[in-house]
């Protein structure tokens, strides 16, 4: 059962403000799965920098109903279950979370809490995308710039390619099997990744 922090005042002297770091997971080149993002964040303590907490809340939504940075927001926000126990203050915790759509933009947000219910303050909350490619400036695969991979994007590629459509959103995004030009070959490339199991696009860093 998790508190309610509404229910209770908040120990900001005891519980500090945590900084989410958001790794993100790369399709076949690490032991991550497609669709799973990594967080990683500094412990606090229970007594300012020292002590331990007694646990933490992570919670996320989609892009499109913005960043985690109100009550209002982390109260309707999606719950993460199995969160790590906290590392004594100063260590950096870490946590996978699997399970989400891959290539969908995510807003996270972490808080620690004690023995007493007490929360800390919500977190910085940063945007991430499942299985996207670590570093990379933009989305691989979404070629409309709506923050996702979808059939939206093989047609609006389709329009790019055949009807004088819009560009790409960045333009590098069009380029999904990074071959220096945009063709008919990025469309099988995106449909084949998209409904055959084909590899993930890729990214100009």
């Amino acid at each position: 059962m998790r508190f309610n922090p509404i229910a209770r005042n908040f120990n900001r002297r005891f519980l500090v403000f945590l900084i989410l770091f958001a790794y993100l997971s790369v399709f076949g080149q690490n032991d991550f799965n497609p669709g799973s993002v990594v967080l990683k964040w500094t412990a606090s303590g229970d007594d300012g920098y020292s002590g331990q907490a007694a646990g933490y809340d992570i919670r996320y939504q989609p892009v499109s109903r913005g960043p985690i940075d109100t009550e209002d927001e982390w109260l309707t926000a999606q719950n993460v279950y199995g969160e790590p126990s906290p590392s004594p203050a100063g260590y950096i915790d870490s946590m996978e979370i699997g399970g989400l759509g891959y290539g969908i933009a995510y807003y996270f947000c972490i808080r620690a809490y004690d023995q007493a219910g007490n929360y800390s303050p919500l977190s910085n909350s940063p945007v991430i995308v499942s299985g996207d490619s670590v570093g990379c400036p933009y989305t691989p695969g979404d070629v409309n710039g709506d923050g996702s991979v979808s059939l939206f994007d093989v047609t609006y590629l389709i329009s790019f390619v055949y009807t004088d459509g819009p560009d790409p959103q960045p333009y590098e995004a069009g380029d999904v099997n990074i071959s220096n030009e945009i063709n008919i070959f990025d469309i099988t490339y995106l449909i084949f990744y998209l409904y055959m199991g084909g590899p993930a696009p890729g990214c100009f860093y």
